[in-house]
């Protein structure tokens, strides 16, 4: 049974992956959900135009990378991959890769709440909507479960600490 912990860790993974996939589709040169690539990029990005596809599939990479380690530390990727990933320099790998998930993702955050206080240019006035109603919240969710993914983890079938009560 999943707990509730690493039930969020995998509908975060599993968000990462959709929105990698949808970075992946722009990247091909679809527009979808916007009827063109103007449109999207005045939604997306802010400007007129979107970002070049190599970087747009190299964030659809990220992301896919990113919910991978997500997976990978939580454990829900089956006893081989555990047991590899328990190897000290992979472990620190996934780690890694957990940290800088959650760092990247409420980063995006500070920069949005940045850019919403007019600090630097917010781009185009859809791009503020859609950044302060659907992209700055949900990475902020996302990353607050990357970053809980990094508690400290308990080997597999070990019983939980023994609490203590205070002393009178």
């Amino acid at each position: 049974m999943l707990s509730a912990m690493r039930c969020a860790v995998v509908v975060d993974a599993a968000a990462l992956l959709a929105v990698g996939a949808l970075h992946a589709s722009w990247a091909l040169g679809s527009p979808w959900p916007a009827p063109d690539m103007t449109t999207l990029a005045r939604r997306v990005v802010g400007g007129d135009e979107m970002p070049p596809p190599p970087l747009t599939a190299g964030v659809a990479v990220l992301l896919g990378g990113a919910a991978g380690a997500l997976l990978v530390r939580e454990g829900v990727l089956g006893e081989p991959v555990a047991r590899l990933a328990s190897r000290p320099g992979l472990r620190r790998l996934v780690i890694a890769g957990c940290l800088a998930t959650a760092g990247a993702l409420l980063g995006r955050v500070i920069g949005g709440l940045v850019a919403h206080a007019r600090v630097v240019d917010p781009g185009t006035a859809e791009f503020g909507s859609s950044d302060m109603r659907v992209y700055a919240p949900m990475c902020l969710a996302l990353g607050a479960v990357a970053a809980m993914a990094l508690r400290p983890q308990r080997p597999p079938g070990a019983a939980p600490a023994a609490r203590r009560l205070p002393a009178c």
